[in-house]
């Protein structure tokens, strides 16, 4: 083994430079991943106007639940099978990267068929009132859904690929799909102005030229996974996709927390409030991809460690990442208190004044949010990597659906739309109350010591 190979090691390697080897690729291909319905906000909002800007949220929702079962098969494939390549057993952790390969091949033309079929019916269900809004829904999510096999794959391929050994490839080919969609979207809705289909075009194509870079991985000598007899322990698999349940309630919980925060916006404040969701949620998405992004490279590491029963080397990557998240929450803060009005400049033209005025409010009650949400994602994480599917799914449930739906449909009744804005902060702040509840009661030490009695 090499010294650079050594040194990036996840089991051996120096812990400051292993999670910084894996988290800075990681940030730049979350930031890049995310970065198509961003980049489309900017495109849509600049140069079509606030309609099309509120169509990309109100497709937020159907959205997360094709994204979602992507995150469930990709993160409970690869942790499970990094569990085993921490234990030497490359046998075992090559069956279940077959396996969900092949799992993810059928979910996605199960998904193609559904999104296509279903369309005026998953339009209906988005709750758009305007008949131009649901005419723009309809040509944007009819392009999006018969791109939908290109997103499962690159987000399973992301996963393992990373596991493997190879972060910066994995990340590379997002940060090329991305630079890809916002040339694709300058073309499409500035030069030709094909407005949200060009938009849904451009994300399509981008998604296919990464899946292009990533699935060749697989099909060289020296790596780390290679396709091979699938796994047929259907105990295992259970458990293993299991696991990968917290990432997909995550996702479908934004979805219909989305699905909620628009109807509440349309029936208080209008179109104008669904657009001014739209500019928060790219807002709060780059603070959030960021944190994700760091608290995400821990699942391959820890997962391994896990495997090797290296409790301490565990927590050394969870303090390093917790002040990584912090520092990030932060900056966030300062950026949303003094510089409010040019954030909202990048998505929004000087003409919309109306939307303006909402987003502003909103920024001004959000900001607490990042003094918790970088530490629940992490607990989260670290829940997941270490096979605690409960722990893992109770934390993405608290903060993606259940306290924000109650609070979206409760704090509004008591304090008028102030509510709305602070049902995300209020959220972050219980669910922390809950994550280090329960990492207080399985820390590494107990989990490795449960793990070695059931052995």
């Amino acid at each position: 083994m090499s010294h650079d190979t050594l040194k990036y090691d996840p089991v051996k390697g120096k812990v400051s430079a292993v999670f910084w080897h894996y988290s800075i690729p990681e940030i730049a291909g979350l930031l890049a991943m995310s970065s198509a319905s961003l980049v489309d906000s900017v495109f849509l909002g600049n140069y079509v106007g606030a309609e099309a800007l509120a169509t990309v949220n109100l497709s937020v929702p159907a959205l997360t639940l094709f994204w979602g079962l992507a995150m469930l098969i990709a993160v409970g494939g690869s942790v499970v099978s990094g569990k085993y390549l921490g234990e030497n057993n490359n046998t075992k952790a090559n069956a279940v990267f077959t396996t969900t390969m092949i799992i993810g091949f059928i979910v996605a033309f199960l998904m193609l068929i559904v999104g296509t079929v279903f369309l005026d019916q998953i339009v209906a269900g988005l709750g758009a009132r305007d008949t131009v809004i649901a005419g723009f829904l309809d040509v944007y999510l009819g392009i999006i859904m018969l791109s939908t096999p290109f997103f499962v794959f690159e987000v399973v391929a992301f996963y393992f690929v990373r596991l493997a050994g190879s972060p910066i490839l994995a990340s590379g080919a997002f940060v090329v799909g991305s630079v890809a969609n916002v040339i694709l979207d300058y073309v499409f809705i500035v030069q030709l102005e094909w407005g949200l289909a060009g938009a849904a075009y451009a994300t399509g194509i981008s998604a296919a030229i990464t899946c292009a870079i990533l699935l060749p991985f697989f099909f060289k000598k020296n790596t780390r996974l290679k396709f091979s007899k699938p796994m047929t322990d259907v105990k295992a698999l259970f458990w293993a996709y299991l696991n990968g349940i917290s990432e997909f309630a995550n996702e479908v919980s934004i979805g219909v927390t989305a699905l909620i925060f628009n109807w509440v916006m349309i029936t208080r404040l209008g179109m104008e409030g669904v657009a001014a969701l739209t500019i928060i949620n790219n807002i709060w998405m780059i603070g959030i991809f960021t944190t994700i992004g760091m608290c995400d490279a821990l699942q391959p590491i820890i997962s391994q460690n896990f495997g090797a029963h290296k409790e301490g080397r565990i927590v050394e990557f969870l303090r390093i990442a917790a002040m990584a998240v912090l520092s990030v929450g932060v900056i966030m803060i300062f950026a949303m208190i003094l510089f409010p009005n040019q954030l909202i400049d990048i998505f929004l033209d000087m003409g919309e004044l109306r939307t303006r005025e909402i987003a502003n409010s909103f920024m001004y009650f959000l900001w607490p949010a990042f003094l918790f949400v970088g530490l629940n994602l992490l607990l989260s994480v670290y829940f997941t990597s270490m096979h605690k599917p409960f722990q893992s799914t109770s934390i993405a449930f608290c903060r993606s659906f259940i306290l924000p739906a109650l609070a979206l449909l409760l704090l509004p009744l008591w304090i008028g739309d102030v509510g709305m804005f602070l049902a995300l902060p209020l959220s972050e702040a219980l669910t922390f109350v809950v994550a280090v509840a329960f990492y207080l009661k399985s820390k590494p030490h107990d989990i490795i010591a449960a793990a070695d009695k059931n052995l």
